[in-house]
């Protein structure tokens, strides 16, 4: 599935929420929270421009290049909340940037914004929206996109640990690409859009355990022609038929948190994830298993480890899976990851951030012809923590 970086940011964002989320201060004043977090540092990555590299008995086809260089990169986190007698409210926003000293055509800004509303009209029911928002936007290359999904919400406290919530609403993703002169005037550009649904369970367990459950359904209608068996059976071409796609998610997470060393703070957790995308286009039905660990916790001498890891395991029931001509943001892809960050306060707010990842793609059930990826970064950074009302 091209390309294998499916948010270029996303793992020093996530490691930045949990460290963030352990070390940084939050002002609050009449039930509101402010938190803000920046970041830059300096990176190696060694594959820059995400290059999968097809192999056989001699290597590398048509000499597949995986060139590696340095950046800058740059992360903007701010987090506002208000707990009142009868609402919740809840603003997140995160924006990355990577700035490539050779490969220019890699710069990248990414930006994502979500959005809670919930009204409390009883103690144990809540009413309300969600909004999010997803956009990258490269220098000159094909991975640009819009994402975004409206939900309503309804949660309903069934007994003190446990809570029900149901959700629906829509989904939209506009693929927006750079023109290389290869696609004719209005030729569909992979956009889709569709209602979704959601259901889930959350519990507290006690001595700071906690677990979750849901589900999570949508359809996305595409702009592109579902594809169908070439005479002969030996590749696919458009159909008379729009792609039309079923995607069905289950997962469950257990978390914990307590106090280890001193009263230091401890966080893990272990989640499993399996999704199945149904599709009228041939070659476009996949089957994922994911599981995902995360441990974060503070050491002494002003330290904080993180550590996250996830292995995937793909499902091809058409024996092949085409998808590999177009970015799916939220589509399973370079889930092989383990990220380590260890984060120093040595000056009041001030961080000194280190961060190692290690990226692999996908295994396949079946032996569907996938080329192999690998990517490895090394980043050292500083984080400045502040709160403000």
């Amino acid at each position: 599935m091209l390309p294998r970086d499916r948010r270029p940011w996303s793992a020093g964002l996530l490691a930045g929420l949990l460290v963030g989320g352990l070390a940084a201060p939050a002002v609050q004043a009449e039930g509101w929270t402010l938190r803000l977090r920046a970041q830059a540092g300096e990176e190696y990555d060694s594959n820059a421009q995400r290059v999968q590299r097809v192999t056989g008995a001699t290597g590398s086809e048509d000499g597949a290049e995986t060139p590696g260089d340095f950046l800058t990169r740059l992360l903007l986190q701010a987090a506002a909340g208000y707990t009142g007698p009868e609402l919740d409210f809840h603003a997140d926003y995160a924006c990355g940037a990577k700035l490539f000293y050779r490969e220019t055509s890699e710069h990248l800004v990414a930006n994502q914004l979500e959005l809670s509303l919930l009204h409390r009209p009883q103690p144990t029911r809540q009413i309300g929206l969600r909004v999010g928002l997803r956009d990258a936007t490269q220098a000159t290359h094909g991975r640009d996109y819009l994402l975004g999904h409206l939900d309503a919400v309804g949660r309903l406290r069934l007994l003190a640990p446990l809570v029900l919530e149901v959700s629906a609403g829509g989904r939209g993703f506009y693929f927006k690409p750079d023109d290389d002169g290869e696609r004719e005037p209005g030729a569909p550009r992979f956009s889709h859009a569709g209602p979704s649904a959601g259901l889930s369970l959350q519990a507290s367990l006690g001595e700071g355990w906690s677990a979750w459950l849901g589900y999570a359904f949508d359809v996305r209608f595409f702009d592109d022609l579902a594809r169908v068996a070439s005479p002969g059976g030996e590749g696919t071409l458009p159909g008379s038929r729009d792609r039309q796609d079923a995607r069905h998610a289950l997962g469950a997470h257990v978390r914990y948190r307590s106090t280890w060393w001193d009263e230091r703070q401890l966080i893990a957790q272990l989640g499993y994830t399996f999704t199945a995308n149904g599709s009228n286009s041939l070659g476009s039905t996949a089957r994922w298993h994911k599981l995902e660990a995360v441990v974060s916790l503070e050491l002494p001498a002003e330290l904080t480890l993180h550590l996250m890891g996830s292995v995937q395991l793909t499902d091809f029931p058409d024996g092949l899976y085409l998808d590999q001509s177009s970015y799916q943001p939220d589509a399973d892809e370079n889930e092989n990851v383990f990220v380590s960050r260890l984060a120093w306060r040595f000056w009041e707010s001030l961080q000194l951030v280190a961060q190692v990842a290690v990226y692999r793609n996908t295994f396949a059930v079946e032996d569907a012809e996938q080329p192999a990826f690998a990517r490895e970064t090394y980043q050292l950074g500083l984080a400045w923590d502040w709160s403000a009302w």
